[in-house]
């Protein structure tokens, strides 16, 4: 009896005020919504990968490791090598307030002369501004040219795109067959130097708008393991490599491992700023021995970890060391502009995989360069026997914001 009573009431209360029905139901609607949306921080979207990192993995809990780290060691932080003390701070704000007060006397008398002198600062730059809007380059590469007489174009920065080869069967990437379809694979994939007349392809211009050139002539060579040994041999084609250069180049990696591992070899080693308590043999040759252990070749590479943490001297054995990873660093800066790069790699290769039914390469190889699998090592982009199993090109957010919008067309048409 009293469930129909209830509905009755109900059905009347609408019947004879439908407006008060509404604007109560509204009213409480909102207040609770304004209830959640005050009550804690709106999530903020200034971060287009947060909501998609891993977690509880071993590459994201190095990652937050390196994070706490460079809190804890900042000069305010937990592990900072600059404590700040209370005496001293007390003893810095008196020093400070005498000063200001010394201070106040002089501002007068300085101020008529610095309005002089800035009028003649305003003159002697507008002067300048003109010199130099006139001596401005009219060629757009300019800006991007290294005048040096070196094989490479000076130091490795961490703005230049990186790629990182495996061997895709296992095999040693130091045998003279894997350092061949190394510098095959840099000069007729990543350079796009082609000189097959059977691939008509158009992108031999597309990687040279992008590289920084040498002497206004031509781009400036990769930073890789094969450059590095054809400068230790004095030859000028991978071709010219044999094993017996390999053999040499590796003894000599060995002999100054010590010294890398020491610490002492840096970036800034030359022959003219030679590094103290080093052979100068070890850092000859554009700086190899630190450029190869530092940039190129994986951390465990000669055993090269466990020499730096127990502080080991010994050389290592006769035979051939075995290297699983290698990096080869391209003369571009990391940016989204980067992507007709890949655009017309990926169109190039198109062609190539209709000219050619046996290609090694294809356009579904190249994207999943971009955006590789770790459960399928045939879904990488290789050439024989080696193949890229990671790329930085500063192009991650743009193919994540074109893989989003591009998933999300079906839904939309829906």
């Amino acid at each position: 009896m009293t469930v129909k009573l209830d509905k009755l009431f109900y059905f009347r209360l609408i019947r004879t005020c439908p407006v008060i029905s509404i604007l109560t139901i509204l009213s409480i609607c909102f207040s609770l919504f304004a209830f959640i949306v005050y009550r804690d921080a709106l999530p903020m979207f200034d971060d287009p990968i947060i909501g998609f990192e891993a977690r509880n993995t071993e590459l994201s809990n190095r990652i937050n490791t390196w994070r706490l780290l460079i809190e804890s060691t900042s000069w305010n932080g937990a592990l900072s090598l600059y404590p700040k003390s209370s005496s001293s701070s007390n003893n810095n704000n008196d020093s400070v307030d005498d000063d200001n007060i010394r201070r106040t006397t002089n501002v007068q008398r300085i101020k008529s002369n610095k309005n002089k002198n800035n009028r003649n600062k305003l003159k002697n730059r507008k002067n300048k501004m003109k010199k130099s809007n006139q001596s401005l380059p009219t060629n757009p590469f300019e800006s991007k040219n290294h005048f040096s007489n070196q094989f490479f174009c000076g130091k490795i920065v961490g703005d230049y795109v990186q790629i990182v080869i495996e061997t895709n069967d296992g095999s040693n990437l130091l045998d003279i067959k894997s350092i061949r379809n190394l510098c095959q694979l840099d000069q007729r994939i990543l350079r796009m130097e082609n000189h097959d007349r059977k691939l008509l392809l158009n992108n031999s211009t597309i990687f040279t708008e992008f590289c920084e050139s040498k002497n206004f002539d031509k781009c400036c060579p990769s930073w890789s393991l094969t450059n590095f040994l054809m400068i230790f041999a004095n030859k000028t084609n991978c071709d010219q490599l044999n094993e017996e250069d390999v053999r040499k180049f590796i003894k000599h990696l060995d002999s100054c491992s010590p010294f890398y591992a020491g610490h002492y070899l840096n970036e800034d080693c030359s022959v003219e700023e030679p590094c103290p308590n080093t052979p100068p043999e070890c850092f000859q040759h554009e700086n190899l021995v630190f450029n190869v252990f530092h940039y190129l070749v994986d951390y465990r590479f000669m055993n090269m970890d466990k020499k730096i943490l127990n502080h080991l001297v010994e050389t290592s054995t006769d035979s051939i060391p075995f290297l699983t990873s290698t990096s080869i660093i391209l003369p571009i800066a990391k940016s989204s502009k980067l992507m007709p790069y890949y655009e017309n790699i990926t169109n190039s290769l198109q062609q190539f995989s209709r000219s050619n039914e046996n290609n090694p390469f294809s356009t579904l190889n190249l994207i999943q360069w971009f955006r590789p699998s770790s459960t399928s090592k045939s879904n990488h982009l290789s050439f024989d026997n080696v193949a890229v199993i990671a790329a930085d090109m500063g192009l991650k957010y743009t193919l994540f914001n074109k893989s989003l919008i591009s998933d999300l067309m079906l839904p939309s048409l829906a």
